[in-house]
């Protein structure tokens, strides 16, 4: 092999461990990055979700978590800030000068806060998306 074909190929693999380093440094998924870059908290946990604290309000937690791991959905009431991943919901809400995150699957959270987040999202999957309307012929 010609020496400029092992330079090559020490460059690729030390882009790539690079790259792959820095995925798993920022936590390789959205419930990563809250668990690595915030303070669980345990006595907010709440059904099977895990709850962490930020010092930070939650429009500014949220925006933090959200530029690292862009959301599929984003839902702001007077109650905090919701984020719609794929499989993970996190709910970023006001407690005393901070804020607690609640990070959980898609479908419990969605349950849990159906209340904020019902009017905006939907459930995969769901009974909604399997009606194919009604009538003579339809459907068919």
């Amino acid at each position: 092999m010609k020496p400029w074909h092992l330079f090559t190929a020490a460059g690729v693999t030390g882009a790539l461990g690079l790259a792959v380093g820095g995925w798993f440094l920022v936590g390789g998924s959205p419930r990563g990055y809250v668990s690595d870059h915030y303070t669980r908290a345990v006595r907010y946990d709440s059904g099977t979700a895990r709850a962490f604290t930020a010092a930070g309000t939650p429009t500014a937690v949220a925006h933090t978590i959200a530029d690292h791991w862009r959301p599929a959905g984003r839902v702001v009431d007077g109650s905090g800030v919701y984020l719609r991943y794929s499989d993970t919901m996190i709910a970023v809400t006001p407690r005393g000068r901070g804020s607690v995150i609640r990070v959980d699957g898609f479908r419990s959270g969605y349950r849990h806060y159906y209340h904020h987040v019902g009017g905006y999202w939907t459930i995969p999957g769901g009974s909604g998306e399997k009606f194919r309307g009604g009538g003579p012929g339809s459907g068919k």
